[in-house]
């Protein structure tokens, strides 16, 4: 019952918010196209986000509970260094028990920022933020979040206008209600170019035409074009990667150059995808560069590397890549370090991570610096 209630009163609180900003200026309802920038990963960057995970998740994965903690600690172990970061809890139980371990494991606390900001899952990657410039300040574009199950997830929904409500960013919280998409399936070259993965439409806006949904996109995040690859095979039981994001097999390292997935098994359910978004991105003349896709040997889930973090600090450039204690970890590392020869290379164990469908990228998001001038 009182969790009923909660649901209610967050849901009330956005009804009379909207109702209010109904009232506001037109403009300040939505952005203006025109003014808007979508910054690139690979643009300068202030912070970065990642949800600790929870004991109250579904079971799925409270079965890898240890195994999530494991990672988190390498995760913000290779990373506090670099930039300063932002820690959602759920509670004060919650945040004292990770504040125990990481300095258990001897990692300084400078550079982490503790928030209790409520969210249901870890994934902050695809419930979080999108951020643009518009006019040269920072804004979030708030869109809507679809779960992964059909229970309303509204912690994660309005987590991006909550963040921003909490740390003076304006929040368009009206474009919640145009236009569905899950973060780690988008990316921009921060030239008014962005790319997604077709699981946008049939999955995340069943309701919308796909040119529909092009032209919310390319109007709300100020998108000249909006280029659309193919997802991979989403069912896990026929060779899919659980969920059909672009970064679950590609990585754009800048303007002109995008790492894409490879498997060497022609068989494989993903492999002619793959092939075919890479010739489609040749003929739009990128240049494309080839990364290993696997297959675990142990349950056949795919192991990928474009599933990374880039971490352009005005003080220190960093790429966080995945690895898993294989022979072509070294490979991967390699092109890494043959395209970006300015940024220091450091990987964080995923072997575990990636079997809830997801690794590095999915479980931070950078906030980009907040201004461009």
């Amino acid at each position: 019952m009182a969790s009923k209630f909660l649901t209610l009163t967050i849901a009330l609180s956005f009804v009379l918010l909207m109702i209010t900003n109904i009232s506001a200026q037109d403009n300040k309802r939505y952005p203006n196209h025109e003014d808007i920038i979508s910054p690139a990963e690979f643009d300068p960057v202030d912070k970065l986000i990642i949800s600790w995970p929870k004991l109250t998740e579904k079971i799925t994965y409270l079965k890898h509970y240890a195994e999530q903690i494991e990672y988190y600690i390498d995760l913000v172990e290779n990373t506090e260094s670099i930039i300063n970061i932002t820690i959602n809890f759920n509670n004060k139980f919650q945040e004292r028990f990770a504040k125990t371990l990481l300095l258990k494991n001897n990692i300084p606390l400078t550079n982490l920022t503790f928030s209790q900001t409520k969210t249901n899952t870890i994934w902050v990657r695809d419930y979080g933020p999108f951020f643009i410039y518009e006019e040269e300040e920072l804004k979030i574009v708030d869109l809507h979040f679809k779960g992964y199950t059909l229970k309303l997830d509204l912690k994660d929904e309005f987590y991006p206008t909550i963040y921003g409500l909490k740390n003076n960013i304006e929040p368009y919280i009206f474009t919640n209600f145009l236009v569905g998409i899950q973060g780690g399936n988008y990316m921009s070259d921060g030239n008014k170019t962005g790319f997604v993965a077709d699981r946008v439409f049939r999955h995340d806006n069943p309701r919308l035409s796909e040119q529909e949904v092009i032209e919310r996109m390319k109007e709300l995040l100020g998108l000249n074009d909006l280029i659309v690859l193919k997802s991979q095979v989403i069912r896990i039981k026929k060779g899919g990667d659980g969920n059909g994001h672009l970064d679950m097999f590609a990585k754009i390292i800048n303007e002109n150059t995008i790492l894409v997935g490879q498997y060497n098994d022609t068989d494989d359910a993903n492999y002619q995808i793959l092939e075919d978004n890479a010739n489609q991105l040749e003929t739009l003349g990128y240049n494309v560069v080839r990364i290993p896709m696997l297959r675990n040997p142990d349950n056949n889930r795919i192991w990928t590397y474009t599933n990374s973090l880039i971490i352009n600090n005005k003080h220190k450039k960093a790429v966080i890549i995945p690895s898993y204690n294989y022979s072509t970890d070294q490979e991967a590392i390699s092109i890494y370090q043959q395209l970006m020869p300015d940024y220091q290379i450091k990987t964080v164990y995923s072997r575990d991570i990636i079997n809830l469908n997801g690794a590095i990228h999915c479980t931070t998001l950078t906030v980009p610096i907040q201004n461009l001038n």
